[in-house]
């Protein structure tokens, strides 16, 4: 992310070739909620340490129904991690 025109340059590149792009983690490091305005992302991966506590954790669950409400507004597909 040291030229961030380039960082946008790429992932649309590759959109228009065919590729989907999907945002890993989301909600933890570098997962942004500018990255969904700025990149052409179908999808948003929920992380793992969200998805495993959120039924003991009325914090963690919140976090996870508001991501998931986020991503049916914008038409992105959501997976939470460690779902099988």
């Amino acid at each position: 992310m040291c030229d961030p025109e380039r960082a946008v340059e790429v992932p649309r590149a590759l959109a228009s070739a065919g590729f989907a792009l999907a945002i890993d983690d989301f909600g933890t490091g570098y997962s942004s909620l500018a990255y969904l305005k700025r990149f052409p992302v179908q999808k948003l991966k929920i992380d793992i340490s969200f998805v495993r506590a959120m039924l003991n954790d009325r914090s963690n669950y919140s976090i996870v129904s508001t991501i998931v409400a986020m991503g049916k507004s914008l038409q992105l597909k959501i997976l939470a991690e460690g779902v099988e």
